[in-house]
């Protein structure tokens, strides 16, 4: 799924799937930083960030993965 950001309010509501890719202007009223709190938030992590232009970016999420070996590794 493709999600077109241009305002920091659209944030509050962030779709959920297996894949997400969120598409942003550069420069608007948000960040990366932004996005990836909102992600965190449902359950999303970044995982992949291109310039689609001069003017757009783009974050590919993906659902959380739990118990990988790192979190097993921390809780020991």
């Amino acid at each position: 799924m493709f999600w077109f950001v241009r305002e920091k309010r659209e944030l509050e509501w962030f779709p959920m799937g297996k894949t997400l890719r969120v598409i942003f202007r550069k420069g608007g009223d948000f960040n990366q930083n932004h996005l990836r709190l909102g992600g965190l938030a449902v359950g999303l992590v970044d995982y992949k960030i291109c310039a689609m232009d001069a003017e757009w970016s783009g974050m590919k999420f993906a659902v959380k993965k739990t118990g990988s070996p790192k979190e097993a590794a921390s809780s020991r």
